[in-house]
């Protein structure tokens, strides 16, 4: 629900902006009216994952094996690039090159 309000609210203030302001119609305000209902617990926000419990995270790995390097690899580029779960599942080594100052990171769409 809250995506579809940010998502909605984005639009608003574009077609305000062009000046041709949305005017949402009876249906629109009924099917929000109904998202509400099916979802009405407030969402509740989560602790930022911080430098300090990233550090915390990162030195419980231990780093002997190839999998405990992935998994930090994964977790720091996770946290570098603010990438979502879903994105960092889909990264393939293909879309790392190296550089001089380290790997460039390149999304797939």
């Amino acid at each position: 629900t809250p995506t579809i309000l940010q998502t909605l609210a984005g639009i608003r203030k574009c077609r305000e902006l062009i000046g041709t302001p949305l005017q949402p119609s009876h249906e629109l305000n009924a099917f929000l009216r109904g998202l509400k209902r099916l979802k009405p617990k407030a969402q509740t926000s989560k602790e930022p994952l911080t430098t300090d419990l990233l550090k915390r995270i990162c030195r419980v790995l231990d780093d002997t094996g190839p999998r405990e390097l992935r998994d930090r690899a994964l977790i720091l580029t996770g946290f570098c690039g603010a990438l979502r779960r879903s994105e960092i599942a889909a990264l393939k080594i293909k879309d790392f090159e190296k550089c001089d100052e380290g790997f460039v990171l390149t999304l797939q769409e």
